[in-house]
């Protein structure tokens, strides 16, 4: 009895040292496989020479990602950026990509204010402007705004930290301040006279924006904001003027300025005045009627599933209008439109089934479109 006691230990003894060894056995060929990876990874220093002048973006990016983590390589990269501009600029086509890269772009804008002036000479871009802004200290917004007399860039991001409340926000009670839109398009506007592509665009945007808030109670002062967005080359504001000059609101009433800002904003693909231009063209309207143009405009917006036009291509093809006379696809559209809810077509698409113009005749597909019509209103089809 007393070996029977005395064998049990050994016995477990005996286990536990076989799962010892096959715990250290399986535990140790991957951590011989990493300890050889890091043994053969380039070093820091190796890193940094690939990475000189922004020709191994790869390498940049190692280096990036090891820094937060191996004080050797975030000495390394500290210094590879402050000395080599390109590198910077490679850092900053990384960002937009690469998480790491972005941070790491924040940091050293952050930390060192000369970056800003290496950052100068990069492509600004909303999304950069955004991520600098959210991690801005006081003394880099004082350093921008020391470099806007002369930095556009610096001006842009400016205007980015006013829109997004970034700019002296401070929270209060976990809450920030309001944007403040106005000193976002000043500085905006600085960027745009210094040249700056994201400037003008950015700006273009607020102004469309003010003109539109201001547009119910003062036609005059959208006006204003809509001819500064329209110089900006703001598809949307380019329209809204034509509009403007269209109806007599705001301005004098001039059809021709209203053609010649609905071309602009159309030539940008704007589909609302690729419509209206149609509509200028096939009624003459500011311009020589020309049912050709006007067919090819209303394509245009049609082919941007833009319901009218749609309505009015099928229209040209019904009539002949710039076209040969082609039901089949008059009816093609005139469903198009018609899907959308466009009350027009709904009626034009019933007188198809009805009369077999381009469709079969369909006395039931007629009622249902002419029921769809008079849920929304009675529209009759325009004389041509």
């Amino acid at each position: 009895m007393n070996e029977t006691i005395t064998s049990k230990p050994r016995t477990v003894r005996r286990a536990m040292q076989a799962s010892l060894q096959v715990l250290i056995l399986v535990l140790g060929v991957p951590l011989g496989i990493l300890g050889g990876w890091y043994a053969l990874a380039p070093s820091p220093a190796r890193l940094a020479e690939q990475a000189a002048g922004g020709a191994d973006s790869a390498a940049l990016l190692e280096l990036v990602q090891r820094a937060p983590h191996q004080q050797q390589a975030a000495d390394v990269l500290h210094e590879l950026l402050g000395q080599d501009s390109h590198a910077l600029k490679a850092l900053v086509g990384l960002a937009s990509g690469h998480e790491a890269a972005c941070l790491h772009l924040i940091y050293v804008a952050r930390s060192q204010p000369a970056a800003f002036d290496k950052l100068s000479g990069v492509p600004m871009t909303y999304s950069l402007a955004l991520a600098l802004v959210r991690h801005m200290t006081p003394e880099g917004f004082s350093r921008l705004e020391q470099m806007a007399g002369t930095h556009a860039d610096a001006c842009f991001i400016l205007g980015v930290a006013c829109e997004k409340a970034y700019l002296g926000a401070t929270p209060e009670n976990g809450v920030y301040k309001i944007p403040d839109l106005e000193r976002a398009a000043y500085w905006y506007d600085r960027a745009r006279t210094m040249g700056s592509g994201m400037g003008t665009s950015h700006y273009g945007r607020l102004a469309y924006h003010f003109g539109l808030l201001c547009y119910a109670e003062n036609a005059v002062d959208a006006v204003c904001w809509f001819r500064e967005a329209a110089a900006c080359n703001h598809a949307e504001a380019q329209c809204a003027l034509g509009v403007c000059y269209a109806s007599g609101e705001g301005v004098e009433k001039n059809l021709e300025k209203a053609v010649e800002w609905y071309c602009r904003s159309a030539e940008q693909g704007y589909v609302e005045a690729q419509y209206n231009l149609g509509l200028c063209y096939l009624h003459g309207e500011g311009v020589e009627a020309d049912v050709a143009a006007s067919a090819q405009w209303f394509r245009k917006a049609a082919e941007q599933e833009d319901a009218p036009a749609q309505y009015y291509l099928g229209y040209c093809f019904a009539e002949g209008k710039g076209v040969a006379q082609d039901w089949k696809n008059a009816a093609s559209w005139f469903l198009q439109s018609a899907s959308q809810n466009y009350t027009k077509a709904q009626l034009a698409l019933a007188e198809c089934y009805e009369r077999g113009l381009g469709v079969a005749p369909d006395a039931a597909t007629a009622r249902y479109w002419r029921s769809r019509a008079a849920e929304n209103s009675q529209i009759t089809i325009p004389e041509s």
